[in-house]
């Protein structure tokens, strides 16, 4: 068992931790009864899908963002907006007070997600599904800028009194 691994939701014993007879009993078990084990991992040693950053870092290029992202620890990482100065959107500049905070999901479907947030002050909400320009963020129900955060992350600027944010995929073409 990984220690960065955390079970949320399944048998007390970890599949990992239980031995080849066990494993075939229990499969064979869940044949007849038409029961399976559905296990379900929190890891720890990974970014959250959205976090708050509460550092700012500025970059001339893509290559330079690319280059601070591999020489940071985890936790600067889970602290910190990597950004390219040209993808910078008003008003956020490199100087900017951010604090922390929390971010809650409140919803989450494939062209549609809402969060719910909990600050201290302005911050920066780090995404991590890849950049695409044709997501658009409503923050507290106003439209604001969506720029790349971490080369290829999404980051949206949050003022100090943001309650809510709204994500929508827009694409120029419709399926139905």
């Amino acid at each position: 068992e990984a220690p960065s691994l955390k079970l949320l939701q399944g048998p007390e014993k970890p599949w990992s931790a239980l031995d080849v007879g066990q494993k075939v009993r229990s499969n064979i078990a869940g044949n007849f009864t038409g029961r399976t084990h559905l296990y379900v991992y929190e890891n720890n040693d990974v970014l959250p899908r959205f976090f708050l950053a509460d550092r700012l870092r500025v970059f001339e290029s893509g290559a330079t963002v690319l280059d601070a992202l591999a020489a940071a620890g985890l936790d600067d990482l889970r602290r910190t907006a990597f950004v390219e100065r040209a993808m910078l959107p008003p008003p956020l500049t490199e100087n900017v007070g951010l604090s922390s905070g929390t971010v809650s999901l409140s919803l989450y479907e494939a062209d549609r997600i809402r969060l719910s947030l909990d600050m201290k002050g302005a911050s920066v909400l780090i995404g991590t599904n890849s950049y695409s320009p044709f997501w658009r963020a409503f923050v507290d129900g106003f439209e604001t800028p969506l720029f790349p955060a971490d080369h290829a992350f999404w980051g949206i600027y949050l003022p100090q009194d943001a309650k809510t944010v709204e994500l929508l995929y827009d694409p120029p073409y419709r399926l139905f």
